[in-house]
């Protein structure tokens, strides 16, 4: 009884550590957003970056976030549990190994974008496509051992890890853009990484060698890796295609985007990481209907928030410096015909989180005849936006509203396959 007391209580305590970081993490995200508006605006140099941005925050889903827990943190969450002197080289060497394979892939598909844009800034796009696969291979990196310290129920050290890394990139930021304009924004995020690089994850490696877990390539699953941060991965889809016409559009898109996300990433996705680790360790689907009731508060009141003050909220946040009247019309139209399909996201990403805790064998079964469900969906409803000649707008929006209702229809299929096989 006591025992039980005590789990709750640091549950609880987890959830205010994860909470309160992720809105300092917001509110540096938030200085973050202000200086790049101010700075760029839809300046077409910030459009070019942010696609390019989007192919590193694409391979980054499969390697980083819910994904990545969702292949590991089952597997290092029990490994921990048994035994008392865990130690992670094995850990360490396999994901090196992935490093430079990563860094290949992210540099081939962003240099053929740049000469597909036929720009007359094509030397600036190659070095920054450069740097932003340092920034995927290093966050690739730290994610492997910030689910580490999720698993070990360090959920402080891994919130503070995370508070530190986006304020080092935003404390940099204005200064590097100073002196280095648009690679100033991928150089300061590629600090912030270094910095908690240092910090946790080099005394992580540098354990006294105890019980190694076992880690290879089985333990990830293509599959659980795109399934397992889809709602974000629908996002940037769609926000690449908002960008796909070498438009500046692709700009109004990520600054509505980014404040919607906010709600994805700071309340809800935390909520699935201790979610997702007390059904893997307790079997229980308490935590299941608690999040879910928070998820659909959030959502109402993104709802109200959206449909009311979308232009003044806008305005009021981003319309400074290069950011004009226009810029910040454009965005609150995006802002406020967005809301549905975020809501609709974040009802499924937290529907779809027990199938993850799953045994492997079950996953597996079902996930691929899934995924294959899915990315033939995706590939349908990206076919349609090309072969009718929509604005480049319509056609972002329509592809994120179908493929989050796609999403929705997979959350309640896992949610179903779940108690199936758990009770």
């Amino acid at each position: 009884m006591i025992l039980k007391r005590i789990t709750k209580i640091k549950s609880v305590v987890d959830f205010i550590y994860l909470f309160f970081s992720n809105i300092f993490i917001k509110i540096f995200g938030f200085f973050r957003e202000l200086i790049l508006a101010y700075f760029f605006g839809s300046s077409i140099i910030f459009a070019y970056y942010i696609l390019l941005k989007t192919v590193a925050d694409f391979l980054s889903q499969f390697t980083f976030g819910n994904a990545l827990q969702a292949n590991l943190l089952p597997k290092l969450s029990q490994h921990f549990n048994s035994h008392n002197n865990p130690s992670y080289n094995n850990l360490f060497n396999f994901t090196i190994k992935l490093l430079l394979i990563l860094f290949i892939i992210s540099q081939f598909i962003q240099l053929i974008i740049i000469l597909m844009l036929e720009s007359e800034y094509t030397l600036q796009l190659i070095l920054l496509s450069f740097l932003l696969s340092i920034l995927v291979v290093g966050n690739f990196f730290n994610s492997i051992f910030f689910t580490v310290l999720q698993a070990e129920g360090k959920f402080k050290t891994y919130s503070i890890a995370n508070t530190f890394n986006l304020f080092v990139s935003t404390f940099f930021l204005y200064p590097l853009i100073l002196v280095s304009n648009i690679f100033g924004a991928a150089i300061s995020r590629i600090l912030g990484v270094i910095f908690i690089a240092k910090k946790y994850i080099q005394p992580i490696i540098l354990r006294e060698r105890g019980q190694e877990v076992k880690i290879n390539y089985n333990d990830f699953s293509f599959s659980i890796l795109l399934l397992g941060n889809l709602s974000t991965i629908i996002i940037l889809i769609s926000r690449f295609i908002s960008g796909s016409d070498g438009s500046n559009n692709i700009t109004f898109f990520n600054y509505a985007a980014v404040i919607l996300s906010v709600f994805l990433t700071s309340i809800v996705s935390n909520i699935n990481t201790l979610m997702l680790r007390n059904i893997s360790v307790e079997k229980n689907l308490r935590w299941f209907y608690y999040s879910l009731f928070i998820t659909i508060s959030i959502c109402l009141f993104l709802f109200f928030i959206t449909y009311n003050y979308s232009e003044p909220l806008i305005k009021f946040i981003y319309q400074r410096g290069e950011f004009t009247i226009v810029d910040s019309l454009k965005t609150a139209y995006y802002f406020k015909n967005m809301t549905l399909a975020i809501i609709i996201l974040l009802l499924s990403t937290v529907i779809c989180q027990p199938y993850f805790t799953l045994d492997k064998k079950i996953t597996n079964k079902h996930s691929f005849n899934l995924t294959s469900v899915i990315i033939l969906s995706f590939i349908i409803v990206i076919s349609i936006t090309y072969i009718y000649n929509w604005e480049i707008i319509y056609k972002s929006l329509f592809s994120l509203y179908a493929m989050s209702i796609v999403y929705f229809i997979f959350s309640i299929y896992s949610i179903i396959t779940y108690i199936k096989h758990e009770n």
